[in-house]
């Protein structure tokens, strides 16, 4: 049977039907897998969640900007000193983005990318990592010491857990949405990054100038610039097992106190390919002897590989600088930014 109508009667029709909400698409998620990876890799760091007890120590406006300088609690006897940048009058609640500094540097050497995110209508926070900063302390010594036994793990694991408390203080703010929140980091702070996203509320990653497969580093040796940085920790742990000379055996054994399943189990390119399909962006230089080109690739292979299982490839990209070394160009800084305002 057919239904005789008017040419007017039948653009009446379509114009209802085209009127018609589309069909909801649903929001990519993460496979049943990686959640199980990154659940695995958090529960490792599991210790008592403190309350807050947050600290204003300091707030001044400078150019539309608020300036504040804040500390939390991360653990019993243990704060972290924190500096935020926020637009001066938020029509709204703000994406945040935690900003890591490299090793050496302090949250005051991380300024230029927080007032920048604040200008394009971010909050923005960075916070001194473990023996860096106000926390200033002896890092190779105290990572020495936690080799021998002594408690906690200052080189990189324990600055993790101060992101994830970063992101609680973030959450706790009434003028940030804690549905939106990313994490971003240069070199010491971008291996932090990386470990950092296994926490499901972060929603967009950013390791700069340090994805690199890990467990390539061990089987070819292409560790010696990382262990150059923090020398006199290798040596001390090649002390205390006897050797003369760090070895692939001494900074294996070294890792495994240090920040244990890394690599085994939970390499750069594992946690990374885990937090396919938020969006993730690499920062790398081609000619970087902390992240070697040959270990990046291989890590790359693993993270694009799941981004293009899960069906959204356009939200993994990798900005390599040519012949540049362990360093964030200009440009780069730039697409970090056009990178946090498109998808935060």
């Amino acid at each position: 049977m057919f239904l005789r109508c008017s040419l007017p009667a039948l653009a009446l029709i379509i114009g209802l039907v085209s009127a018609q909400p589309a069909p909801a698409q649903k929001a990519p998620v993460q496979s049943p897998q990686a959640l199980e990876l990154q659940r695995r890799f958090v529960q490792q760091f599991d210790r008592p969640r403190v309350p807050l007890e947050t600290r204003l120590v300091s707030r001044e406006t400078r150019a539309e900007l608020v300036v504040e300088q804040v500390s939390f609690a991360s653990e019993r006897d243990m704060r972290v000193p924190a500096l935020v940048v926020r637009p001066a009058k938020p029509a709204r609640p703000l994406a945040a983005v935690v900003c890591l500094h490299g090793l050496g540097g302090k949250k005051e050497g991380m300024l230029p990318y927080l007032e920048e995110m604040a200008r394009r209508g971010l909050l923005a926070i960075a916070i001194d990592a473990r023996c860096h900063g106000e926390r200033a302390d002896d890092l190779r010594a105290r990572m020495v010491e936690t080799y021998k036994g002594a408690p906690g793990r200052p080189y990189l694991w324990d600055t993790v857990w101060d992101t994830w408390r970063t992101l609680d203080y973030l959450q706790s703010r009434s003028d940030v949405d804690g549905a939106r929140l990313g994490v971003m980091g240069i070199s010491l702070g971008g291996h932090t990054t990386w470990m950092a996203s296994a926490d499901p509320r972060v929603k967009v990653a950013i390791p700069c100038i340090s994805a690199c497969s890990w467990r390539w580093q061990l089987e070819i040796g292409g560790y010696a610039q990382r262990v150059k940085n923090v020398s006199k920790a290798y040596e001390g742990v090649a002390a205390a097992m006897g050797e003369k000379e760090i070895t692939a055996r001494v900074v294996r054994e070294a890792w495994k106190k240090w920040h244990p399943g890394i690599p085994e189990t939970y390499d750069c390119q594992d946690l990374l390919a885990a937090f396919a399909p938020k969006p993730l962006l690499l920062i790398n230089g081609d000619s970087d002897p902390v992240a070697p080109l040959e270990g990046l690739k291989i890590a790359q292979a693993t993270i694009s590989a799941a981004y293009k299982k899960a069906g959204y490839p356009e939200r993994e990209q990798l900005d390599l600088a040519e012949n540049s070394g362990h360093t964030i160009t200009a440009s780069q800084k730039e697409a970090i930014l056009r990178f946090l305002c498109q998808w935060l």
